[in-house]
């Protein structure tokens, strides 16, 4: 007997396709249901958990995490389907994805004959009705009431029953649709394509992906592929870093020059260079002219670029005589032979690093109990009497971002100087009063604390100035982590599963922002500041990576998934 199946499936952080639900109905010749199979199937693993994709339409999570398992779901099938029963797919795609799937966890192929419904209802129907379209959308052609959640695998089966009892939809067609066993599965649904083509034919510009070239939407030269995706801008191609086809190719580069300008003016860059590419050029080289702006990278100095391991420019060659001293963002090698920006009297006191800026009273708070605690820790270090949990105590008492303490098993928490603290062990640090009342401690009566004591900026412990650091630096960071980059000038951009984050490299301290897409999830522009000091790049880099990697950790820890960004 013919079975009617459909599955729903979203793709891991491994792009594998992982099955959320799955529904069969066997049918007789006339198309009626004789019976039915409907299974949900628990997420494989937390990067599979976004409960906002269409695969896991029409229910709520709580019902996915309390479904059977994949395998079990397809011993269940199994079970269910008779010896001669013959699997219709209204694609290509899902049973494709079946087939892997039963072969990844079992090493063979889906026992039963599989064909495909669309294939044989495109060429064979003729009611005068459009044959083109997914069921829901043939079915309301045909005056059928269609659920209104579609992308639920329940829902599309009762569907494509109904439409093919409508039409009276011959069985022997169906029988000779084969599956193409030989197809790539592509991680998009089947309807993708269209709505790609609908929004290319909205916007000025357009990528065809097997060309590999981004056209105007009148041009001649286009091929059009069934690929194609809509483009808004220029700027929106050079970021996604798509070649240009003739017909833009002098808009394109006059654009990217224009921004490429403005950030070697910005930065003062004597050399630039793209941190993929082997060769540094003057910024008036003609090779400088097709670099895209986003991937622009500079430096002041020549040696610089030679400890970067590049090779200057066989055409512009760029020399030593080259260098320009700008006005002074940074301080390399101590500064040495370079002239150092007047401080005013009340900086110089608290900052023996360059700043670009005034320091105001919470940030040079800040420094000072980060240089107490850089020295309490100095001392402590050679102190080998200590015991383990002494060890831990002692970290948190000197870590710089906490302001108030208290221990596990007391009522009250303190301020540093309280004599009472020196008592105790097994140590936990809050940054602010409130966060020490919301974990269940009162305020001590003898030292006092107030809400003033508050941490409104620190520095993170293990910051330290570091010397000839590089925007270069980033990239290698963020490549070596896996994180996506682009830098726009002196602003530069990086963005993880968790969050977004934009540093102004060319501002000492570097002025972080961010964005936490677990709490704010729509939120793509709103960024706030941190409140955290940061003396140099690769510092500012490694509190990223270890905030978002925590974050990540209680996502996984909490059985959620991380959001998209």
């Amino acid at each position: 007997m013919l079975v009617i199946m459909d599955m729903e499936w979203i793709e891991n952080a491994e792009k594998e396709a992982c099955p959320t639900q799955l529904s069969a109905m066997r049918v007789d010749a006339s198309w009626d249901c004789v019976s039915r199979f409907d299974e949900l199937i628990k997420p494989q693993d937390q990067s599979c958990q976004q409960w906002g994709h269409m695969a896991f339409a029409g229910y709520p999570s709580s019902a996915f995490l309390e479904a059977s398992t994949v395998t079990e779901v397809i011993e269940k099938i199994d079970a269910w389907l008779l010896k001669d029963d013959v699997l219709c797919w209204w694609g290509d795609q899902p049973a494709l994805v079946l087939n892997t799937v039963v072969r990844k966890n079992y090493g063979r192929s889906v026992h039963h004959p599989m064909k495909t419904i669309f294939p044989a209802f495109s060429r064979t129907v003729k009611d005068g009705q459009s044959t083109e379209g997914s069921p829901y959308k043939l079915a309301r052609l045909r005056g059928i009431a269609t659920p209104r959640i579609e992308h639920c695998s329940r829902n599309d089966v009762d569907v494509i029953q109904t439409l093919l009892k409508s039409v009276q939809m011959r069985t022997k067609p169906i029988l000779q649709s084969n599956v193409d066993m030989e197809a790539a599965i592509k991680p998009s649904d089947q309807y993708k394509k269209q709505k790609l083509q609908k929004s290319a034919a909205q916007t000025d510009f357009f990528y065809d992906p097997k060309e590999n070239k981004l056209h105007r939407s009148a041009c001649v030269k286009a091929k059009r592929s069934q690929e194609i995706v809509g483009i808004v801008s220029i700027k929106e191609a050079i970021k996604r870093n798509y070649p240009p086809c003739s017909c833009c190719r002098e808009e394109y580069w006059n654009y990217s020059w224009q921004q490429a300008q403005e950030a070697i003016r910005k930065c003062g860059y004597c050399f630039v260079y793209t941190w993929q590419s082997k060769y540094f050029h003057k910024p008036t080289c003609i090779h400088a002219k097709r670099i895209p702006y986003v991937q622009l990278r500079g430096s002041v100095y020549y040696e610089s670029c030679i400890q970067g391991k590049k090779l200057p420019c066989g055409w512009c060659k760029p020399s030593e005589k080259d260098e320009v001293e700008p006005e002074h963002l940074y301080i390399p090698n101590g500064g040495q032979g370079i002239k150092k920006p007047k401080k005013r009297k009340a900086e110089m006191q608290f900052s023996p690093w360059a700043t670009t800026r005034r320091l105001d009273k919470a940030e040079k708070t800040a420094y000072r109990r980060y240089e107490q605690a850089k020295k309490e820790r100095e001392l402590g270090s050679g102190n080998t009497d200590m015991t383990q949990q002494e060890r831990k105590d002692f970290l948190v008492l000197t870590q710089p971002g906490n302001a108030y303490w208290a221990a596990t098993g007391y009522k009250f928490f303190h301020i540093r100087n309280c004599p009472t603290l020196d008592k105790l062990s097994h140590l936990r640090g809050f940054s602010k009063y409130n966060d020490a009342v919301r974990a269940g401690y009162s305020p001590c009566k003898e030292c006092k604390p107030t809400p003033k004591y508050d941490i409104k900026a620190s520095i993170p412990i293990f910051s330290e100035e570091r010397e000839n650091e590089s925007i270069g630096q980033l990239d290698q960071l963020c490549e070596a982590w896996h994180f996506t980059h682009f830098c726009e000038g002196q602003v530069y951009y990086i963005e993880t599963p968790v969050g977004k984050w934009k540093l102004n490299t060319a501002s000492r301290p570097v002025d972080v922002y961010h964005i936490n897409l677990v709490k704010t999830p729509g939120n793509t522009s709103q960024y706030h500041k941190q409140h955290r000091l940061f003396i140099s790049l690769a510092d500012t880099f490694e509190y990223i990576r270890r905030h978002d990697h925590l974050l990540m950790r209680e996502q996984r820890q909490r059985g959620i998934g991380l959001p998209t960004p």
